[in-house]
Protein backbone atom coordinates (compact mmCIF):
# COMPACT_ATOMS: atom_id res chain seq x y z
CA UNK A 1 0.00 0.00 0.00
CA UNK A 2 3.05 2.28 -0.16
CA UNK A 3 2.52 5.69 -1.79
CA UNK A 4 5.68 6.72 -3.61
CA UNK A 5 6.86 9.81 -5.45
CA UNK A 6 9.92 9.42 -7.69
CA UNK A 7 11.59 12.54 -9.08
CA UNK A 8 13.98 11.99 -11.98
CA UNK A 9 11.80 9.01 -12.81
CA UNK A 10 12.96 8.47 -16.40
CA UNK A 11 16.38 7.07 -15.40
CA UNK A 12 17.32 3.40 -15.33
CA UNK A 13 17.97 3.71 -11.58
CA UNK A 14 14.39 4.92 -11.12
CA UNK A 15 12.95 2.18 -13.32
CA UNK A 16 14.62 -0.58 -11.32
CA UNK A 17 13.75 1.01 -7.97
CA UNK A 18 10.09 1.34 -8.96
CA UNK A 19 9.92 -2.28 -10.10
CA UNK A 20 11.44 -3.45 -6.80
CA UNK A 21 8.99 -1.33 -4.79
CA UNK A 22 5.85 -2.22 -6.72
CA UNK A 23 3.46 -4.57 -5.01
CA UNK A 24 -0.23 -5.10 -4.29
CA UNK A 25 -1.92 -1.75 -3.68
CA UNK A 26 1.19 0.32 -4.43
CA UNK A 27 0.74 3.76 -5.96
CA UNK A 28 3.34 5.85 -7.76
CA UNK A 29 3.78 9.33 -9.14
CA UNK A 30 6.66 9.34 -11.62
CA UNK A 31 7.91 12.84 -12.36
CA UNK A 32 10.63 14.41 -14.45
CA UNK A 33 11.15 17.29 -16.85
CA UNK A 34 10.34 15.08 -19.85
CA UNK A 35 6.61 14.40 -19.38
CA UNK A 36 6.28 12.11 -22.39
CA UNK A 37 9.10 9.88 -21.14
CA UNK A 38 7.43 9.85 -17.71
CA UNK A 39 4.14 8.76 -19.25
CA UNK A 40 5.89 5.90 -20.98
CA UNK A 41 7.63 4.89 -17.73
CA UNK A 42 4.37 5.07 -15.77
CA UNK A 43 2.50 3.01 -18.36
CA UNK A 44 5.27 0.40 -18.37
CA UNK A 45 5.33 0.18 -14.58
CA UNK A 46 1.55 -0.17 -14.38
CA UNK A 47 1.45 -2.82 -17.09
CA UNK A 48 4.24 -4.91 -15.57
CA UNK A 49 3.20 -4.72 -11.92
CA UNK A 50 -0.44 -3.66 -11.73
CA UNK A 51 0.53 -0.65 -9.63
CA UNK A 52 -1.55 2.53 -9.80
CA UNK A 53 0.59 5.12 -11.58
CA UNK A 54 0.52 8.73 -12.67
CA UNK A 55 3.05 10.74 -14.67
CA UNK A 56 3.69 14.40 -13.89
CA UNK A 57 6.09 17.06 -15.12
CA UNK A 58 8.66 18.31 -12.61
CA UNK A 59 11.36 20.89 -13.20
CA UNK A 60 13.76 21.30 -10.29
CA UNK A 61 14.75 24.78 -11.47
CA UNK A 62 11.15 26.05 -11.55
CA UNK A 63 10.87 26.45 -7.78
CA UNK A 64 7.70 28.56 -8.00
CA UNK A 65 5.83 25.49 -9.28
CA UNK A 66 6.92 23.08 -6.55
CA UNK A 67 4.18 23.73 -4.00
CA UNK A 68 1.37 23.22 -6.52
CA UNK A 69 3.18 20.18 -7.89
CA UNK A 70 3.36 18.51 -4.48
CA UNK A 71 -0.32 19.29 -3.86
CA UNK A 72 -1.20 17.39 -7.06
CA UNK A 73 1.01 14.48 -6.00
CA UNK A 74 -0.66 14.17 -2.61
CA UNK A 75 -4.13 14.52 -4.13
CA UNK A 76 -3.43 11.58 -6.45
CA UNK A 77 -1.66 9.37 -3.90
CA UNK A 78 -3.83 10.26 -0.92
CA UNK A 79 -0.73 10.83 1.21
CA UNK A 80 2.98 10.23 0.93
CA UNK A 81 5.04 7.36 2.31
CA UNK A 82 8.24 7.49 0.28
CA UNK A 83 9.99 10.14 -1.81
CA UNK A 84 12.91 9.15 -4.02
CA UNK A 85 14.86 12.02 -5.56
CA UNK A 86 17.11 11.13 -8.48
CA UNK A 87 17.06 14.52 -10.17
CA UNK A 88 20.47 15.83 -11.22
CA UNK A 89 22.67 16.87 -14.10
CA UNK A 90 26.41 17.36 -14.44
CA UNK A 91 25.90 20.20 -16.89
CA UNK A 92 27.95 21.44 -19.79
CA UNK A 93 31.12 21.83 -17.72
CA UNK A 94 31.14 20.72 -14.05
CA UNK A 95 34.13 22.99 -13.31
CA UNK A 96 33.20 26.07 -15.32
CA UNK A 97 34.09 29.57 -14.12
CA UNK A 98 31.38 31.01 -16.38
CA UNK A 99 28.33 31.89 -14.23
CA UNK A 100 26.05 31.18 -17.16
CA UNK A 101 27.17 27.55 -17.00
CA UNK A 102 27.86 27.20 -13.27
CA UNK A 103 24.63 28.65 -11.88
CA UNK A 104 22.28 26.25 -13.71
CA UNK A 105 24.29 23.36 -12.27
CA UNK A 106 23.69 24.71 -8.78
CA UNK A 107 20.01 25.32 -9.54
CA UNK A 108 19.45 21.78 -10.76
CA UNK A 109 21.53 19.87 -8.21
CA UNK A 110 21.10 21.92 -5.05
CA UNK A 111 18.78 24.93 -4.96
CA UNK A 112 15.88 23.22 -6.72
CA UNK A 113 16.22 20.14 -4.54
CA UNK A 114 16.30 22.19 -1.34
CA UNK A 115 13.03 23.73 -2.52
CA UNK A 116 11.17 20.46 -3.04
CA UNK A 117 12.81 18.75 -0.06
CA UNK A 118 11.59 21.47 2.27
CA UNK A 119 8.02 21.02 1.05
CA UNK A 120 8.25 17.23 1.25
CA UNK A 121 9.71 17.37 4.77
CA UNK A 122 6.87 19.64 5.91
CA UNK A 123 4.34 17.13 4.58
CA UNK A 124 6.04 14.19 6.28
CA UNK A 125 6.33 16.09 9.56
CA UNK A 126 2.61 16.82 9.41
CA UNK A 127 1.82 13.16 8.75
CA UNK A 128 4.29 11.92 11.33
CA UNK A 129 5.75 9.24 9.07
CA UNK A 130 7.57 8.67 5.79
CA UNK A 131 10.99 8.25 4.20
CA UNK A 132 13.19 10.25 1.83
CA UNK A 133 15.93 8.77 -0.32
CA UNK A 134 17.99 11.35 -2.19
CA UNK A 135 20.74 10.74 -4.73
CA UNK A 136 23.98 12.53 -3.96
CA UNK A 137 27.43 11.91 -5.35
CA UNK A 138 30.95 11.11 -4.21
CA UNK A 139 31.84 14.34 -6.04
CA UNK A 140 30.51 16.20 -3.01
CA UNK A 141 33.04 14.72 -0.59
CA UNK A 142 35.92 17.00 -1.57
CA UNK A 143 36.37 19.90 -3.96
CA UNK A 144 38.36 18.78 -6.98
CA UNK A 145 39.46 20.92 -9.88
CA UNK A 146 37.81 18.63 -12.42
CA UNK A 147 34.25 19.07 -11.14
CA UNK A 148 34.16 21.53 -8.25
CA UNK A 149 30.97 23.33 -9.37
CA UNK A 150 28.99 20.10 -9.60
CA UNK A 151 30.78 18.80 -6.50
CA UNK A 152 29.90 21.90 -4.47
CA UNK A 153 26.23 21.41 -5.32
CA UNK A 154 26.37 17.77 -4.24
CA UNK A 155 28.39 18.67 -1.14
CA UNK A 156 25.83 21.29 -0.15
CA UNK A 157 23.04 18.81 -0.75
CA UNK A 158 24.74 16.21 1.46
CA UNK A 159 25.04 18.74 4.29
CA UNK A 160 21.41 19.79 3.88
CA UNK A 161 20.29 16.15 4.01
CA UNK A 162 22.40 15.59 7.12
CA UNK A 163 20.67 18.45 8.90
CA UNK A 164 17.26 17.35 7.66
CA UNK A 165 17.96 13.83 8.91
CA UNK A 166 18.89 15.25 12.30
CA UNK A 167 15.63 17.20 12.45
CA UNK A 168 13.28 14.47 11.24
CA UNK A 169 14.77 11.43 12.99
CA UNK A 170 13.05 12.26 16.28
CA UNK A 171 9.71 11.86 14.47
CA UNK A 172 10.65 8.52 12.98
CA UNK A 173 11.15 9.89 9.48
CA UNK A 174 14.16 8.50 7.63
CA UNK A 175 16.41 10.51 5.35
CA UNK A 176 18.87 8.41 3.33
CA UNK A 177 21.68 9.90 1.25
CA UNK A 178 22.82 7.74 -1.66
CA UNK A 179 26.35 8.73 -2.67
CA UNK A 180 26.79 7.32 -6.14
CA UNK A 181 30.11 6.90 -7.86
CA UNK A 182 30.29 6.56 -11.63
CA UNK A 183 27.19 4.96 -13.14
CA UNK A 184 26.93 3.81 -16.73
CA UNK A 185 24.41 6.47 -17.82
CA UNK A 186 24.08 9.21 -20.41
CA UNK A 187 25.37 11.72 -17.83
CA UNK A 188 28.78 10.03 -17.68
CA UNK A 189 29.03 8.73 -21.25
CA UNK A 190 32.10 10.11 -23.00
CA UNK A 191 33.31 12.06 -19.95
CA UNK A 192 37.01 12.06 -19.13
CA UNK A 193 38.24 10.21 -16.05
CA UNK A 194 35.32 7.76 -15.84
CA UNK A 195 36.30 4.30 -14.57
CA UNK A 196 34.53 1.25 -13.15
CA UNK A 197 31.13 2.64 -14.12
CA UNK A 198 28.49 0.60 -12.32
CA UNK A 199 25.16 -0.66 -13.56
CA UNK A 200 22.33 1.83 -12.92
CA UNK A 201 19.91 -1.08 -12.55
CA UNK A 202 22.03 -2.49 -9.71
CA UNK A 203 22.12 0.99 -8.19
CA UNK A 204 18.32 1.03 -8.17
CA UNK A 205 18.28 -2.30 -6.35
CA UNK A 206 20.79 -1.03 -3.78
CA UNK A 207 18.68 2.07 -3.22
CA UNK A 208 15.61 -0.01 -2.36
CA UNK A 209 17.66 -2.33 -0.15
CA UNK A 210 18.83 0.70 1.82
CA UNK A 211 15.25 1.18 3.03
CA UNK A 212 15.46 -2.14 4.88
CA UNK A 213 18.78 -1.34 6.50
CA UNK A 214 19.82 1.19 9.13
CA UNK A 215 22.39 3.14 7.13
CA UNK A 216 21.88 6.88 6.74
CA UNK A 217 24.58 7.33 4.08
CA UNK A 218 25.12 4.68 1.40
CA UNK A 219 28.02 4.67 -1.05
CA UNK A 220 27.44 2.82 -4.31
CA UNK A 221 29.47 1.00 -5.45
CA UNK A 222 30.66 0.39 -1.91
CA UNK A 223 34.38 0.76 -2.68
CA UNK A 224 33.83 4.51 -3.08
CA UNK A 225 33.54 4.84 0.70
CA UNK A 226 37.20 3.84 1.05
CA UNK A 227 38.34 5.86 -1.96
CA UNK A 228 36.72 9.06 -0.71
CA UNK A 229 37.94 8.43 2.85
CA UNK A 230 41.50 8.37 1.53
CA UNK A 231 40.95 11.44 -0.66
CA UNK A 232 39.56 13.41 2.28
CA UNK A 233 42.67 12.57 4.32
CA UNK A 234 45.13 14.03 1.79
CA UNK A 235 46.63 17.24 3.25
CA UNK A 236 45.67 20.40 1.36
CA UNK A 237 49.26 21.34 0.32
CA UNK A 238 49.61 17.95 -1.36
CA UNK A 239 46.06 17.92 -2.70
CA UNK A 240 46.60 21.24 -4.52
CA UNK A 241 49.36 19.65 -6.59
CA UNK A 242 47.26 16.65 -7.60
CA UNK A 243 45.36 16.55 -10.89
CA UNK A 244 42.05 15.19 -9.65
Amino acid sequence: MRKTLILGATSLVAERAALKLAGPGASFVLAARDLEACRAAAANLGLRTGARTQAMAFDATDTSSHSAFLDRVIAFLGGLDLVIILTGAMGEDPASLDPRIALPILQTNFIGLVSILGLVATQLETQGHGSIVCAGSVAGDRGRQSNFVYGSAKGGLALYLQGLRNRLSAKGIRVITMKFGFLDTAMTFGKRGIFAAASPEAAGTRLVNALDKGSDIVYYPGFWRLIMFIIRLIPEPIFKRMKL
